[in-house]
């Protein structure tokens, strides 16, 4: 069985799938998101590529939300 040096295991912290990328490979499927709480307590998070579209859809909402909130003094 052949030994393969300097490879790193990439999880996505949501779906858990997995793959092995070497030093130097191609991580543009992995993503680093920093997640800040109600609190400010930071959550940094690896995503794949699937999940991290997913969230993007997330955060634009929750853009709209607070936009609405910012202009809506009354709500």
């Amino acid at each position: 069985m052949p030994k393969t040096e300097n490879i790193a295991l990439y999880e996505c912290d949501r779906c858990h799938r997995q793959e092995y990328i070497k030093d130097g490979g191609d991580t543009s499927k992995w993503l680093t998101i920093s997640r800040i709480d109600i609190n400010g307590q930071d959550y940094p998070a690896l995503m794949c590529d699937t999940c991290y579209t997913l969230y993007a859809r997330l955060l634009r909402k929750q853009e709209q939300d607070y936009q609405h909130f910012m202009a809506n003094k009354e709500d």
